[in-house]
């Protein structure tokens, strides 16, 4: 899911052992958020509603930072996460507690992921549109889904742009509903030749958080909005176990630099009821 009210009208709603992490990931099991107690914009959290989640790199280079939370009750979440020093916009300050703790787990786990690539300044503003406004000289993405809140971030000398997102599975009585509403006809048919059984039935969610993911990664560098139906989904490969890789070709010329018929290769993994997509432009993709 995307940050906030940054959602167009246009859009509904390997290894075998673990999916894979970006460089200094936090891994799943390892201490609370205190372990980055040195973060300039973290003071203490609590351990019990801020545990640390794997999330699934858009590549193997090793040059995108990622972290990630998992998402609990809202009032415990917004109790743990006072400590840090992310604060709600003003927009946000009567917004429900639901919205305001993924906000706020945004920020901070997107704060950690920008200071492990390097940055002095890990603050992430909101634009006029509601996406997140990364500092200058990198680029990053949020979301708040499958139950967790996670952010990538790379330095922009390397990555043009970076997508990422989560989505609990779609249930059986809505996949057709939303599949026919994502994908042209015979585009999730032609996904699945490679997949086995399981990711054939993941398959419809795969694909509406690849293309989500896609849309985060190219917006800041197009300008404009664009729908399901102008990408789509090429291949679909495993490459271990509950993860692997898609591939997505643009059908309508979104910037001279990614014109119709472009395409990206991205990855996925699928654990724990959940889905996660991850896509990187490099620079040299780019130009």
């Amino acid at each position: 899911m995307r940050d906030g009210a940054f959602r167009p009208p246009t859009f509904a709603k390997g290894r075998p052992q673990a999916p894979q992490l970006g460089h200094n990931s936090p891994m799943l099991g390892e201490p609370s958020m205190k372990h980055w107690a040195g973060s300039r914009t973290i003071a203490s959290l609590s351990d019990r509603a801020t545990r640390s989640a794997s999330f699934i790199a858009p590549d193997a280079s090793g040059d995108a930072s990622l972290a990630a939370l998992e998402l609990h009750g809202p009032d415990e979440m917004l109790r743990s996460l006072a400590g840090s020093a992310c604060r709600l916009p003003s927009e946000l300050e009567r917004a429900v507690p639901k919205r305001k703790a993924e906000y706020l787990a945004g920020r901070v786990v997107a704060a950690i992921a920008l200071s492990q690539c390097g940055a002095m300044d890990v603050h992430v503003g909101r634009n006029v549109d509601g996406s997140p406004r990364w500092p200058a000289g990198f680029v990053g993405a949020l979301t708040h889904g499958g139950g967790l809140a996670a952010a990538a971030a790379a330095p922009a000398s390397r990555y043009a742009g970076i997508g990422i997102d989560a989505e609990y599975l779609l249930e059986p009585r809505v996949r057709e509903e939303v599949a026919e509403s994502i994908a042209a006809p015979g585009e999730l048919a032609a996904a699945q030749l490679a997949l086995s059984d399981a990711m054939q039935r993941a398959l419809p969610t795969i694909l509406f958080s690849a293309k989500e993911s896609l849309f985060k990664c190219l917006y800041p560098q197009v300008g404009e909005f664009f729908g399901f139906h102008d990408a789509r989904f090429v291949e679909a490969r495993e490459d271990g176990v509950g993860a692997g890789f898609f591939r997505l070709e643009l059908v309508r010329s979104l910037h001279p630099t990614f014109p119709r018929g472009w395409g990206v290769v991205g990855r996925f993994a699928v654990a724990n009821g959940a889905v996660q997509t991850a896509v990187g432009v490099r620079q040299w993709d780019a130009r």
